[in-house]
């Protein structure tokens, strides 16, 4: 039975046992724009015992230079090369699949064209696309101009998400040899407001997998191809690696789905409920982390 809480006297043979450690942003090291008391120092600390840690993410809406520059801001430093954002992992992934002439309709903001620019990937269907008029408009729908270039339908965050998008997405995808990437099926944005939900990505990556019928390669935690582009880049070994993050369903289930040890703490969407369940409960098929700590400032 894992989920146990990572004892004082055994934390510095688990960081012993740890060459790499991936870790989660939002709700791991900060809230929002917020540092979370402490994160830095734990941060300096790993760094300061020659620990290669990489920032993992599945917010597309930054690229990794864009994220880097917000560590600055917040005063703990991190290059581009240490941060993997679905961005930046769906570009990479596109590599060498979307033909030199194609291009990929995009589905997303300013994080994914950063990236697609840099990985050289050409990309149409940025910015809104609003439906004109009101009403059922068929005769109109029907005539919906589409580029025959267009080799892959990518989809992240897009607050610019319209009815157009999504049937100019699922028009494109009834060619089965066009690629259907979603970055993350994350459900909702963090925000600690009771009055307010944010949808995320994964409804928009449903939405046109409902209307094209087809299911989307997902990139992001809790999915595997994030880990293996980190893996050949870096050289990693998942037996000396640890994912610390502060959800279950993509952080620990990342770090299961790859093999890798698994840290959560619980300054994020994990409650003191959900713990307790993962403790007890003796059903087949629950996800739990190794261990957790309150906070990732006890790690230091």
């Amino acid at each position: 039975m894992a989920c146990e809480f990572l004892s004082e006297n055994a934390r510095s043979s688990f960081v012993d046992s740890v060459d790499t450690f991936l870790i989660d942003c939002d709700g791991v090291l900060w809230h929002g724009n917020d540092l979370i008391d402490g994160a830095n120092r734990t941060i300096q600390s790993l760094r300061s015992l020659g620990k290669r840690l990489f920032f993992v993410t599945n917010n597309s809406t930054k690229s990794r230079l864009q994220y880097s520059q917000k560590f600055d801001r917040l005063g703990m430093k991190a290059t581009p090369e240490e941060v993997i954002s679905t961005a930046y992992a769906s570009a990479q992934y596109l590599k060498g699949k979307v033909p030199s002439k194609g291009k990929v309709y995009l589905i997303g903001s300013t994080g994914l064209i950063k990236e697609l620019d840099e990985a050289g990937i050409s990309y149409i269907g940025t910015g809104p696309d609003p439906v004109s008029g009101d009403g059922y408009r068929l005769d109109e729908w029907a005539k919906c101009p589409l580029d025959p270039e267009v080799k892959c339908v990518l989809v992240g965050f897009d607050e610019h998400f319209s009815f157009i998008k999504m049937l100019k997405a699922a028009s494109y995808l009834r060619n089965p040899d066009c690629i259907f990437i979603g970055t993350n099926e994350d459900s909702q944005l963090p925000l600690k407001n009771n009055q307010i939900t944010i949808p995320g990505t994964g409804c928009m990556v449903s939405a046109v997998a409902m209307a094209s019928n087809r299911e989307p390669i997902y990139v992001g935690k809790p999915h595997q191809p994030m880990f293996e582009i980190l893996k050949q880049r870096h050289e990693i070994d998942p037996d000396r690696t640890c994912m610390i993050g502060d959800t279950v369903s993509t952080d620990i289930a990342f770090g299961k789905n790859n093999g890798l040890k698994t840290l959560l703490v619980m300054t994020g969407s994990t409650d003191k409920a959900h713990l307790e369940m993962m403790k007890t409960s003796k059903e087949d098929g629950i996800i739990r982390p190794d261990y957790y700590l309150d906070s990732i400032t006890q790690l230091a």
